[in-house]
């Protein structure tokens, strides 16, 4: 196994983000981020309001302070937004949430949660950990050899050790894009030498997050005045879908929401069947006039935004990773470490 130091890790670059809804953020060293202040009197304030509280409370009062909460974005560094498609350098870190039981019963026992500060000490991947943001439960951070393509099977052969140790991983912290909120860095406990992480596994196509829908009323979607910041993002999208040659729209679900968004932001005229066509060119099993047939159907538009487009953006991703990935294991690559050991 190689060994890192830690004073590799430190000087990777991210950006603070002053909240979670913030689209940019202030570029800094890792150690500036882990192991200087941010914010203690909200963070503090927000573990003093949570105490006692369900699952449900604790998470209607995160979403209210969430305009106050520091966060960064372990996975890289990203431009304008924190979204796949703004990604400027993949840091090769990832980030786990380690819970205790919540009122609906997902999580681990307090007696779980009691071992959890000493196995993440000893755990030799390990180069850092903290207590969460609400001061119940654990983050762990570990570096990943490879490139961007193996952060999921990366994240699920780590989700299959600590549940060989009977550790539940939080599901809904899988997301590359997936900020982690700062907690009070005397807390922390920093390794001075760490082992990079390499086992992979394969992951199971499922959906890790539903796209949101918006409760904006829809208007007349022929000759729409697009949304110009959310136009350029979509434009982007496709962009990526072209380069990457990624099938976006690969089931009924997934082909239906695209029309809806593109739909909902440029108008259901010819530009939208262009951006609509430019889409459906990587699927093969469509003609120009059955692409044509679907975008002039006459159907019910859900509310769609651009945050779907990203949702199925990184969907199409990983389902491209996976097929890939599954492709070597059935060739018997043995450059995946791991393989074996993740039935």
């Amino acid at each position: 196994m190689e060994r890192r130091s830690i004073s590799d890790i430190l000087n990777i670059k991210f950006k603070l983000y002053d909240n979670v809804n913030a689209k940019n953020g202030v570029e800094m060293i890792l150690s500036d981020i882990l192991l200087k202040p941010h914010k203690l009197n909200v963070i503090e304030r927000f573990r003093r309001k949570v105490i006692g509280m369900t699952y449900g409370e604790k998470k209607q009062l995160k979403a209210g302070m969430l305009s106050r909460l520091p966060c960064f974005t372990p996975t890289g560094l990203f431009g304008e937004s924190k979204s796949v498609s703004e990604l400027v350098e993949y840091s090769n870190i990832i980030s786990i949430d380690i819970d205790p039981m919540n009122d609906k019963g997902e999580g681990n026992t307090m007696e779980t949660m009691e071992k959890v500060p000493e196995i993440l000490i000893h755990n030799p991947f390990v180069f850092y950990f903290n207590k969460s943001l609400s001061n119940k439960g654990y983050y762990a951070l570990f570096v990943v050899d490879g490139t961007i393509e193996d952060y999921y099977t990366h994240y699920q052969a780590l989700k299959d050790d600590f549940k060989l140790l009977g550790i539940e991983l939080d599901k809904n912290a899988i997301k590359l894009t997936q900020p982690r909120f700062l907690t009070l860095p005397e807390e922390g406990v920093l390794k001075d030498s760490f082992e990079v992480y390499t086992k992979k596994c394969p992951v199971a196509l499922k959906r890790i997050e539903e796209p949101q829908k918006s409760n904006f009323k829809r208007e007349t979607l022929v000759g729409r005045v697009a949304d110009e910041n959310s136009l350029k993002k979509l434009e982007t999208i496709v962009s990526v879908v072209e380069k990457e040659k990624l099938n976006i729209a690969f089931d009924h679900k997934a082909n239906f929401e695209m029309r809806c968004v593109i739909k909902n932001i440029v108008g259901a005229g010819d530009a939208g069947l262009e951006l609509y066509s430019r889409i459906m060119n990587q699927r093969r099993d469509y003609t120009n006039a059955e692409v044509i047939e679907k975008w002039k159907a006459n159907e019910e538009y859900g509310n769609f935004t651009i945050g779907t487009a990203y949702y199925h953006l990184e969907e199409a991703r990983r389902r491209k990773i996976v097929k890939e990935l599954n492709k070597r294991l059935l060739k018997g690559d043995t450059n995946y470490q791991g393989y074996q050991n993740c039935v």
